[in-house]
């Protein structure tokens, strides 16, 4: 019963915020497969797109290293790619004119995984601890990112597609130079979604997330997501 009163609270946080002031659209895919028994690959390939805009790519290579079966340790590099507005001018009187609005950020980050896992009656949790090394192309200082993601996946399989509900809660803490030590939890992310499978091969999936981001004050984004991954 308790089980099913977290699950039911985190699923009315998530639907209740559903009026935030922005909407985004993000695609994952991915693809995976063994090396070893104990060690797997992976790529994923996301994309971003807010109202108006394709805002974000990112592309993820990394190593899955299963120690035992509650422990994995992942190790990776992400490499990003960032809308960021920035509108430019030249000229003057009549051939005055704007040159261009945005421009992209490139940014390299270097990625561990510590993955806790156990099973309950049916239930998964996991908790991933994710330590990234951001070095931008923007002059500053390259820093460390913290990130803490909480998952329970219920024991539910639906249709032959084998619909399975999820949710999950995740912060950030930036160790950014210049951030006050109140400013360094700067994000958080409450997730529910449904995963399935289709074939020997395929698994298909669709969320829903509500994401919060600390300049000054916090400013939810409404996510809209889609996955595939192909697992060999």
């Amino acid at each position: 019963m308790k089980l099913h009163n977290t699950v039911s609270a985190v699923l009315f946080a998530a639907v209740a915020t559903a009026s935030a002031a922005e909407n985004q659209f993000w695609t994952k895919l991915g693809a995976e497969g063994k090396i070893f028994d104990n060690v797997t690959w992976k790529v994923e390939e996301e994309n971003k797109f807010d109202e108006d805009h394709y805002i974000a790519e990112e592309t993820l290579f990394m190593v899955d290293f299963k120690i035992t079966d509650w422990l994995s340790i992942g190790i990776g590099d992400r490499v990003a790619q960032e809308r960021k507005e920035n509108t430019m001018f030249t000229g003057s009187g009549d051939s005055y004119k704007r040159v261009n609005d945005h421009y992209w950020q490139n940014e390299n980050r270097p990625t561990i995984d510590v993955v806790f896992s156990h099973k309950i009656n049916g239930w998964r949790f996991d908790d991933r601890v994710r330590f990234e090394w951001r070095d931008k192309d923007d002059g500053k200082t390259d820093y460390m990112r913290y990130r803490n993601r909480i998952r329970v996946r219920t024991p539910y399989k639906w249709t032959s597609l084998a619909i399975s509900p999820y949710a999950s809660w995740e912060f950030f803490i930036e160790d950014k130079p210049g951030l006050d030590s109140g400013d360094m939890f700067n994000r958080s992310r409450l997730q529910i979604g449904f995963s399935g499978k289709i074939g020997e091969t395929l698994n298909p999936g669709v969320y829903y997330m509500v994401q919060h981001d600390k300049d000054g004050s916090w400013t939810p984004t409404s996510v809209w997501g889609f996955e595939l991954t192909a697992k060999f």
